[in-house]
């Protein structure tokens, strides 16, 4: 089976990536861009993780399905400001030199495995094992959904802004603001979906 195939069987429609609104003007012009690739470059922009301790600079992280609820968390508690998330068009991680894990990317568990291990459609399914490094799957997670929620995929290449198919506002200020800059994107917020937010259970479907 391909991960074209695994993808249309699980019916993965989207991958999430989040970002600081101060970075997302530059997304739009230039698409997703490695911090190497940044830092050698003339790009102003502002990282999330200081440390990177999965070692992966010339890699963009991104989660399946659902953003990656817990790094959101913590970036949005150490820094204040508007967080956005971006939908990705799920044909990246075969289109697109892609790296996968069960869990953080920076877990002992996985972040000395050999690389080119790491990029084989096993590697992709074992996001969606019934057991992650002691974690059960519950029961009744859609199929779309990582078992781990910090569940990565490393993408060494540069996703181009045609890739992006919406981008989540925390607040309808933040979408008028941009749709306002870039109105050829998509533009939503997700502060208030019928009384839901993205920091709820993954079974309250992002619309």
């Amino acid at each position: 089976m391909t991960i074209q195939q695994v993808v249309q069987q699980r019916n993965i429609t989207r991958l999430f990536h989040f970002t600081h609104s101060e970075n997302l003007s530059s997304i739009l012009h230039h698409g997703l861009i490695s911090r190497e690739t940044l830092e050698d470059g003339e790009f102003a922009y502002d990282y999330n993780d200081e440390m990177r301790i999965d070692g992966h600079l010339n890699a963009t992280c991104l989660s399946v399905s659902y953003p990656n609820a817990k790094m959101l968390y913590k970036y949005r508690q150490s820094k204040g400001g508007d967080w956005i998330l971006l939908a990705i068009n799920p044909s990246v991680l075969w289109q697109k030199d892609c790296a996968f894990y069960p869990t953080n990317a920076a877990s002992n568990n996985v972040r000395f495995n050999e690389i080119n291990l790491m990029k084989s459609v096993e590697s992709f399914e074992a996001i969606f094992s019934n057991n992650v490094f002691a974690q059960e799957r519950p029961h009744d997670l859609s199929s779309e959904y990582s078992t781990d929620v910090q569940a990565e995929v490393l993408v060494f290449d540069t996703i181009e802004p045609a890739y992006i198919l919406n981008v989540y506002h925390p607040n309808k200020e933040s979408a008028n603001n941009f749709y306002r800059l870039h109105p050829t994107m998509n533009h939503r917020y997700y502060a208030n979906l019928n009384g839901r937010t993205l920091y709820y259970q993954r079974h309250f479907y992002l619309g």
